[in-house]
C-alpha cells in the first residue's frame, strides 16, 4: 500500500460524481455571438464601456460552454478571481464554444473573432491579454500564432494559459480503451475520439485492440478537414528567426514597416485589425494583468506569468 491521498487520475466522465447544482452566473453586460461560440463580457465600469479587455477561453469537454459552471469555477471557489479582476479595472470576456470537442483549429476561428470584435468596441488603445484554461490555452494560442502568421495584428501584449498541455494531454491507454469497453457509455467513446482529443492527446488510443499512437490529426495537415494542429504555425516570423519576448514586439514592428501597414477606421469606429497593409500598428506593450492565487482550478495571472505572443508557435 501507497500513502498516496489522491488519485492519479481524476474520475470523469460517467465515473466522475454528479456535479453539485450551481448557482446562475450574473447577467453578462453584454453578450457577444460568434459563429461557433458565445463571448460573455463583464465590464469593470459599465458605464464606461470595454477598456481592458481580458480574453480567457473556455477549456475541452463534451457539448457547449456552460456559463453558469465557467462563472462558478472563476468565482465561487477559494479566490473571487472574476471579481478582483474588475476591481483592478479589466474587462473580462469569456469565451464558449458550441462544441468544446470540436477541432481546436475550428474554436481557435471563434476566438480570433472574438479578438476582433473587442478591438472594434474597446474605448482607447490598451493592449488585449488573452488565454485560457486547460485546452482553451491552446486554442487561443493557435490563434494569436494563425493571426501572426497571416500578418493580422492581434493587439495582444499578454498570452496566458492555466492547466493547458502545451506538450500534450497525458490520459492512461488503458483508461482510453476501458471508455471503448464500456458499450453502455458511447458518450465517453465518442469523446475520447473527438477531434480536439486527438489533438490534445500525447498518445491516443482510437478503439480496445488499437495501439496508442500520436494520432494523425496532431501530426498530418488535412485529414478529415480538420487541419494540422502540432507546428501548425510556421517556426520562424517574418524577421527569419524565432521570436523571443525581448524581441518579439521589434520584429512585429519592422513587419509593420516593411508591409507599409495604417490605421484602418471603419466611420466614426475605434481601429479594426485588417491583413498585410491594412492591419492597425501594434500599442506599445500595457501593463500586465495582476490578479490572485490559483486554487482549485482558478487561474493566477500576473506580470511575467504570461508569454509574450510572439513566442507562441512550434514550440511543441
Amino acid at each position: 500500500m501507497t500513502d498516496q491521498q489522491q488519485p492519479v487520475v481524476e474520475p470523469f466522465g460517467f465515473l466522475a460524481p454528479t456535479p453539485p447544482a450551481l448557482e446562475p452566473a450574473p447577467t453578462p453586460d453584454d453578450t457577444w455571438e460568434i459563429p461557433g461560440g458565445t463571448a460573455w463580457v463583464y465590464l469593470s465600469d459599465p458605464g464606461a464601456g470595454l477598456r481592458r479587455p481580458v480574453i480567457l477561453s473556455d477549456g475541452f469537454e463534451s457539448g457547449p460552454s456552460d456559463l453558469d459552471r465557467l462563472w462558478g469555477g472563476l468565482e465561487r471557489g477559494d479566490y473571487a478571481f472574476i471579481t478582483e479582476l474588475r476591481r483592478r479595472g479589466h474587462d473580462l470576456v469569456l469565451v464558449g464554444y458550441d462544441d468544446r470537442s470540436a477541432s481546436i483549429l475550428r474554436n481557435a476561428e471563434t476566438v480570433t473573432q472574438v479578438v476582433f470584435r473587442a478591438i472594434g468596441e474597446r474605448r482607447g488603445d490598451a493592449p488585449l491579454a488573452v488565454g485560457g484554461f486547460s485546452m482553451g490555452g491552446l486554442v487561443t494560442r493557435y490563434a494569436l500564432a494563425k493571426m501572426e502568421s497571416d500578418g493580422i495584428d492581434h493587439q495582444t501584449a499578454l498570452y496566458l494559459s492555466f492547466d493547458s498541455p502545451h506538450r500534450g494531454a497525458w490520459v492512461p491507454v488503458g483508461l482510453q480503451a476501458f471508455a471503448h469497453f464500456l458499450k453502455a457509455t458511447p458518450a465517453l467513446s465518442r469523446q475520447i475520439n473527438s477531434a480536439a482529443a486527438r489533438q490534445l492527446l500525447w498518445r491516443h488510443v482510437e478503439s480496445v485492440d488499437a495501439e496508442p499512437v500520436e494520432d494523425a490529426l496532431r501530426t498530418e495537415p488535412g485529414r478529415a478537414g480538420e487541419g494540422r494542429f502540432v507546428a501548425a504555425a510556421p517556426a520562424q516570423d517574418r524577421c527569419g528567426q524565432r521570436h523571443r519576448e525581448r524581441r518579439g514586439s521589434r520584429c512585429a514592428a519592422r513587419r509593420g514597416r516593411r508591409h507599409g501597414q495604417r490605421r484602418l477606421v471603419l466611420g466614426d469606429g475605434p481601429a479594426y485589425p485588417g491583413r498585410r497593409g491594412q492591419a492597425t500598428r501594434r500599442p506599445a506593450q500595457g501593463p500586465a494583468v495582476r490578479g490572485g492565487g490559483a486554487h482549485h482550478g482558478h487561474p493566477r495571472a500576473r506580470r511575467g506569468a504570461g508569454r509574450h505572443p510572439g513566442d507562441l508557435r512550434d514550440r511543441r
